[in-house]
């Protein structure tokens, strides 16, 4: 068993900002989709409603002001998503750096590959006699 006894804060953040980020952005074109079908709908709705065209309700400019505030609001949620996860990242890790304190880290299993270069740095600590 290996212990776990503090995580760097700033590589949790970096950690928490990239996930935040990939699943914002995964999420995002979802439901941005979702909008952009909506408004295009409402937009097709409204003017058929009236009897007029989309020139002369104004469908047109809805539906392109609509669809250019979902653009800007994607972007903006993608970069407050990534901007959240740095800071929750951050903020675990220090919780678990403080947790890990007063009653120890977690134990973790860990299966050696066997990888030639695993090899080679045991033989190279094992003989260095700064890590004695």
């Amino acid at each position: 068993m290996v212990t776990i006894k503090r995580i760097n804060v700033g590589s949790a953040a970096k950690v928490g900002a990239v996930i935040s980020l990939v699943l914002a952005a995964l999420f995002g074109l979802f439901i941005f989709g979702f909008q952009a079908l909506f408004v295009g709908a409402f937009a097709g709705f409204a003017s058929s409603s009236t009897g007029t065209s989309f020139s002369a309700s104004g469908g047109d400019l809805f539906s392109g002001v609509s669809l250019v505030f979902l653009c800007v609001f994607y972007i903006v949620y993608v970069v407050m998503s990534a901007v959240g996860g740095a800071i929750s990242g951050l903020l675990v890790a220090f919780a678990y750096n403080l947790t890990s304190g007063w009653i120890g880290g977690l134990e973790v299993e860990l299966e050696d590959s066997g990888d030639e270069y695993d090899q080679k740095l045991k033989r190279r600590t094992r003989n260095d006699s700064i890590y004695e």
